[in-house]
Protein backbone atom coordinates (compact mmCIF):
# COMPACT_ATOMS: atom_id res chain seq x y z
CA UNK A 1 0.00 0.00 0.00
CA UNK A 2 0.99 3.99 0.02
CA UNK A 3 2.93 3.30 -3.29
CA UNK A 4 1.73 6.45 -4.91
CA UNK A 5 0.83 8.06 -1.64
CA UNK A 6 4.00 9.14 -0.20
CA UNK A 7 5.66 10.21 -3.41
CA UNK A 8 2.53 12.71 -3.45
CA UNK A 9 2.97 13.61 -0.12
CA UNK A 10 6.78 14.38 -1.24
CA UNK A 11 6.14 16.21 -4.09
CA UNK A 12 3.43 18.71 -2.74
CA UNK A 13 5.72 19.18 0.41
CA UNK A 14 8.11 20.24 -1.56
CA UNK A 15 5.97 22.60 -3.79
CA UNK A 16 4.57 24.07 -0.34
CA UNK A 17 8.04 24.56 1.36
CA UNK A 18 8.90 26.29 -2.21
CA UNK A 19 6.14 28.15 -1.72
CA UNK A 20 6.89 29.20 1.99
CA UNK A 21 10.21 30.37 1.10
CA UNK A 22 8.64 32.84 -0.95
CA UNK A 23 5.84 33.85 0.91
CA UNK A 24 8.06 34.23 4.15
CA UNK A 25 6.04 31.92 5.98
CA UNK A 26 6.65 29.24 8.70
CA UNK A 27 8.79 26.66 7.16
CA UNK A 28 7.17 23.67 9.02
CA UNK A 29 4.66 23.91 7.20
CA UNK A 30 6.30 22.01 4.74
CA UNK A 31 6.69 19.08 7.21
CA UNK A 32 3.27 19.26 8.21
CA UNK A 33 2.25 19.23 4.52
CA UNK A 34 4.51 16.33 4.28
CA UNK A 35 3.16 14.31 7.17
CA UNK A 36 -0.74 15.25 6.19
CA UNK A 37 -0.81 16.54 2.79
CA UNK A 38 -4.82 16.96 3.28
CA UNK A 39 -3.84 20.00 4.71
CA UNK A 40 -2.12 21.92 2.02
CA UNK A 41 -5.30 23.70 1.12
CA UNK A 42 -5.19 24.93 4.86
CA UNK A 43 -1.33 27.02 4.80
CA UNK A 44 -2.41 27.97 1.63
CA UNK A 45 -5.14 29.81 2.45
CA UNK A 46 -4.16 30.80 5.22
CA UNK A 47 -0.52 32.69 3.57
CA UNK A 48 -1.76 34.00 0.03
CA UNK A 49 -5.78 34.90 -1.41
CA UNK A 50 -4.51 35.04 -5.09
CA UNK A 51 -5.56 31.07 -6.88
CA UNK A 52 -7.27 29.68 -3.97
CA UNK A 53 -9.69 28.52 -6.39
CA UNK A 54 -7.46 26.97 -8.84
CA UNK A 55 -4.82 25.89 -6.44
CA UNK A 56 -8.24 23.77 -4.47
CA UNK A 57 -9.36 22.54 -7.84
CA UNK A 58 -5.95 21.05 -8.55
CA UNK A 59 -5.27 19.78 -5.36
CA UNK A 60 -8.57 17.94 -4.83
CA UNK A 61 -8.39 16.42 -8.65
CA UNK A 62 -4.95 15.41 -7.67
CA UNK A 63 -5.84 14.20 -4.23
CA UNK A 64 -8.40 11.99 -6.00
CA UNK A 65 -6.36 10.09 -8.24
CA UNK A 66 -3.91 8.83 -6.12
CA UNK A 67 -6.71 7.63 -4.13
CA UNK A 68 -7.90 5.88 -7.08
CA UNK A 69 -4.32 4.61 -8.01
CA UNK A 70 -4.08 3.52 -4.54
CA UNK A 71 -7.25 1.71 -4.41
CA UNK A 72 -6.71 -0.07 -7.44
CA UNK A 73 -3.15 -1.38 -6.25
CA UNK A 74 -4.54 -2.32 -3.33
CA UNK A 75 -6.95 -4.45 -5.23
CA UNK A 76 -4.41 -5.96 -7.33
CA UNK A 77 -2.34 -6.67 -3.96
CA UNK A 78 -5.39 -8.78 -2.59
CA UNK A 79 -5.85 -10.67 -5.62
CA UNK A 80 -2.13 -11.55 -5.31
CA UNK A 81 -1.71 -12.25 -1.68
CA UNK A 82 -4.59 -15.06 -2.06
CA UNK A 83 -2.46 -16.99 -3.84
CA UNK A 84 0.98 -16.26 -2.25
CA UNK A 85 0.90 -19.15 -0.11
CA UNK A 86 0.74 -21.26 -2.71
CA UNK A 87 3.44 -23.78 -4.46
CA UNK A 88 5.41 -22.74 -7.55
CA UNK A 89 3.19 -24.69 -9.91
CA UNK A 90 0.20 -22.81 -8.17
CA UNK A 91 1.61 -19.25 -8.94
CA UNK A 92 3.00 -20.48 -12.20
CA UNK A 93 -0.59 -20.92 -12.92
CA UNK A 94 -1.34 -17.39 -11.74
CA UNK A 95 0.86 -15.76 -14.04
CA UNK A 96 -0.56 -17.94 -16.94
CA UNK A 97 -3.82 -16.50 -16.20
CA UNK A 98 -2.60 -13.23 -16.11
CA UNK A 99 -0.97 -13.54 -18.98
CA UNK A 100 -3.58 -14.88 -21.17
CA UNK A 101 -6.17 -12.32 -19.82
CA UNK A 102 -3.89 -9.47 -21.06
CA UNK A 103 -3.41 -10.99 -24.66
CA UNK A 104 -6.88 -11.78 -25.08
CA UNK A 105 -7.89 -8.23 -24.01
CA UNK A 106 -4.90 -7.02 -26.54
CA UNK A 107 -7.02 -9.20 -29.67
CA UNK A 108 -10.40 -7.86 -28.74
CA UNK A 109 -9.12 -4.19 -28.77
CA UNK A 110 -7.24 -4.95 -32.02
CA UNK A 111 -10.42 -6.36 -33.16
CA UNK A 112 -12.68 -3.50 -32.05
CA UNK A 113 -10.00 -1.09 -33.97
CA UNK A 114 -10.15 -2.86 -37.31
CA UNK A 115 -13.98 -2.32 -36.83
CA UNK A 116 -13.58 1.21 -36.43
CA UNK A 117 -11.77 0.97 -39.56
CA UNK A 118 -14.09 -0.86 -41.87
CA UNK A 119 -16.48 1.96 -40.80
CA UNK A 120 -14.67 4.72 -42.36
CA UNK A 121 -14.86 6.54 -45.93
CA UNK A 122 -13.28 4.20 -48.23
CA UNK A 123 -10.51 5.06 -49.65
CA UNK A 124 -7.00 3.94 -51.22
CA UNK A 125 -5.35 5.02 -49.30
CA UNK A 126 -7.13 4.09 -46.05
CA UNK A 127 -7.27 0.02 -47.82
CA UNK A 128 -3.94 0.23 -47.54
CA UNK A 129 -3.81 1.08 -44.04
CA UNK A 130 -6.41 -1.29 -43.17
CA UNK A 131 -4.40 -4.21 -44.93
CA UNK A 132 -1.50 -3.45 -42.80
CA UNK A 133 -3.82 -3.61 -39.22
CA UNK A 134 -5.37 -7.09 -40.79
CA UNK A 135 -1.55 -8.36 -39.91
CA UNK A 136 -1.10 -6.57 -36.47
CA UNK A 137 -4.56 -8.40 -35.62
CA UNK A 138 -2.85 -11.85 -36.84
CA UNK A 139 -0.28 -11.42 -34.62
CA UNK A 140 -2.26 -10.82 -31.51
CA UNK A 141 -4.31 -13.89 -32.57
CA UNK A 142 -1.75 -16.18 -32.78
CA UNK A 143 -0.09 -14.92 -29.40
CA UNK A 144 -3.58 -15.58 -27.95
CA UNK A 145 -3.83 -19.00 -29.19
CA UNK A 146 -0.34 -19.91 -28.38
CA UNK A 147 -1.65 -18.61 -24.20
CA UNK A 148 -4.59 -20.40 -24.42
CA UNK A 149 -2.53 -23.75 -25.58
CA UNK A 150 0.17 -23.20 -23.00
CA UNK A 151 -2.92 -22.87 -20.07
CA UNK A 152 -5.50 -25.26 -21.07
CA UNK A 153 -1.95 -27.63 -21.33
CA UNK A 154 -0.80 -26.32 -17.85
CA UNK A 155 -3.97 -26.90 -15.88
CA UNK A 156 -4.55 -30.70 -17.56
CA UNK A 157 -0.89 -31.93 -16.51
CA UNK A 158 -1.10 -30.22 -12.82
CA UNK A 159 -5.00 -30.52 -12.27
CA UNK A 160 -4.48 -32.50 -9.33
CA UNK A 161 -1.61 -30.53 -7.64
CA UNK A 162 -3.86 -27.64 -8.41
CA UNK A 163 -7.10 -29.02 -6.34
CA UNK A 164 -5.17 -29.61 -3.63
CA UNK A 165 -4.09 -26.09 -3.20
CA UNK A 166 -7.42 -24.42 -4.02
CA UNK A 167 -6.88 -22.87 -7.16
CA UNK A 168 -10.68 -24.09 -7.99
CA UNK A 169 -11.13 -20.66 -9.27
CA UNK A 170 -8.47 -20.49 -11.64
CA UNK A 171 -9.28 -24.20 -12.83
CA UNK A 172 -12.77 -22.82 -13.75
CA UNK A 173 -11.28 -20.95 -16.31
CA UNK A 174 -10.51 -24.22 -18.32
CA UNK A 175 -14.25 -24.65 -18.85
CA UNK A 176 -13.63 -21.15 -20.76
CA UNK A 177 -11.56 -20.97 -22.96
CA UNK A 178 -11.84 -24.40 -23.79
CA UNK A 179 -15.89 -23.97 -24.81
CA UNK A 180 -16.61 -24.23 -28.27
CA UNK A 181 -17.89 -21.24 -28.48
CA UNK A 182 -14.50 -19.43 -27.40
CA UNK A 183 -12.90 -21.80 -30.02
CA UNK A 184 -15.12 -21.45 -32.86
CA UNK A 185 -14.77 -17.83 -32.46
CA UNK A 186 -11.19 -18.08 -32.54
CA UNK A 187 -11.18 -19.92 -35.50
CA UNK A 188 -13.70 -18.06 -37.70
CA UNK A 189 -11.78 -15.07 -36.72
CA UNK A 190 -9.14 -17.14 -38.77
CA UNK A 191 -11.12 -17.77 -41.56
CA UNK A 192 -12.70 -13.89 -41.47
CA UNK A 193 -9.26 -12.50 -41.78
CA UNK A 194 -7.73 -13.79 -44.65
CA UNK A 195 -11.19 -13.65 -46.21
CA UNK A 196 -11.20 -9.49 -45.75
CA UNK A 197 -7.57 -8.89 -46.61
CA UNK A 198 -8.24 -10.55 -50.60
CA UNK A 199 -11.32 -8.41 -50.40
CA UNK A 200 -9.01 -4.93 -49.49
CA UNK A 201 -6.50 -6.67 -51.60
CA UNK A 202 -8.76 -6.65 -54.74
CA UNK A 203 -10.22 -3.48 -53.68
CA UNK A 204 -6.87 -1.24 -53.41
CA UNK A 205 -5.33 -2.99 -56.54
CA UNK A 206 -8.25 -1.90 -58.55
CA UNK A 207 -9.53 1.03 -56.87
CA UNK A 208 -10.05 3.06 -59.86
CA UNK A 209 -11.86 0.69 -62.19
CA UNK A 210 -14.63 -0.26 -59.21
CA UNK A 211 -14.70 3.15 -58.70
CA UNK A 212 -15.74 4.26 -62.30
CA UNK A 213 -18.55 0.44 -62.16
CA UNK A 214 -16.13 -1.38 -64.80
CA UNK A 215 -18.34 -4.68 -65.15
CA UNK A 216 -15.68 -6.83 -65.42
CA UNK A 217 -13.87 -5.98 -61.94
CA UNK A 218 -17.30 -5.14 -60.39
CA UNK A 219 -17.86 -8.80 -60.63
CA UNK A 220 -14.94 -10.26 -59.20
CA UNK A 221 -15.70 -7.42 -56.60
CA UNK A 222 -18.60 -9.28 -55.77
CA UNK A 223 -17.00 -12.74 -55.73
CA UNK A 224 -14.80 -11.51 -52.99
CA UNK A 225 -17.52 -9.79 -51.24
CA UNK A 226 -19.87 -12.72 -50.70
CA UNK A 227 -17.00 -15.06 -49.44
CA UNK A 228 -15.97 -12.18 -46.97
CA UNK A 229 -19.47 -11.60 -45.69
CA UNK A 230 -20.31 -14.76 -45.17
CA UNK A 231 -17.00 -15.33 -43.14
CA UNK A 232 -17.58 -12.19 -41.01
CA UNK A 233 -21.01 -13.02 -40.60
CA UNK A 234 -20.12 -16.23 -39.08
CA UNK A 235 -17.75 -14.71 -36.99
CA UNK A 236 -20.24 -12.17 -35.76
CA UNK A 237 -22.74 -14.82 -34.39
CA UNK A 238 -20.27 -16.61 -33.13
CA UNK A 239 -19.01 -13.64 -31.22
CA UNK A 240 -22.30 -12.51 -30.01
CA UNK A 241 -22.61 -15.78 -28.67
CA UNK A 242 -18.85 -15.66 -26.82
CA UNK A 243 -19.83 -12.61 -25.29
CA UNK A 244 -23.28 -14.37 -23.65
CA UNK A 245 -21.36 -17.30 -22.87
CA UNK A 246 -18.48 -15.16 -20.68
CA UNK A 247 -21.99 -13.02 -18.71
CA UNK A 248 -23.38 -16.52 -18.01
CA UNK A 249 -20.59 -17.87 -16.37
CA UNK A 250 -19.44 -14.77 -14.48
CA UNK A 251 -23.35 -14.83 -13.41
CA UNK A 252 -22.69 -18.19 -11.98
CA UNK A 253 -19.21 -17.19 -10.28
CA UNK A 254 -19.07 -13.81 -9.72
CA UNK A 255 -15.37 -14.46 -8.53
CA UNK A 256 -14.46 -15.01 -12.37
CA UNK A 257 -15.30 -11.92 -13.48
CA UNK A 258 -11.87 -10.42 -12.30
CA UNK A 259 -9.77 -13.38 -14.49
CA UNK A 260 -11.49 -12.91 -17.48
CA UNK A 261 -11.05 -10.49 -20.26
CA UNK A 262 -13.99 -7.53 -20.68
CA UNK A 263 -15.07 -7.87 -24.54
CA UNK A 264 -15.45 -4.46 -26.04
CA UNK A 265 -16.49 -5.72 -29.22
CA UNK A 266 -20.23 -6.06 -29.46
CA UNK A 267 -21.09 -4.53 -32.81
CA UNK A 268 -20.89 -5.89 -36.10
CA UNK A 269 -17.91 -5.81 -38.28
CA UNK A 270 -18.79 -4.72 -41.74
CA UNK A 271 -16.57 -3.55 -44.59
CA UNK A 272 -17.28 -0.43 -46.65
CA UNK A 273 -20.18 -0.21 -48.81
Amino acid sequence: MYYIYFPYALVVSSLFLIFALRKKTPVWWALVVLLAPVTAPYFFFKASRSFRGVFTTFFCLSFLLVGAGEGYIYYQDRIDFKYSNFSPVGRQLVQLTKKLKKSTHSLDKAIEHLEVLSKVESTRTGIGETINYIGTVQMRRIENLGDIERFLAFTRDYRSVLEKEGADTLLALEAYYSDPMVVGHLESLKDYLPAFEELLRYTFDNFRDIELKSSKHRENYDVYYLKYRRKVDRHNRLCGKRIQFRDSMVRDQPELDYYLPVIHQTDYLRMWQ
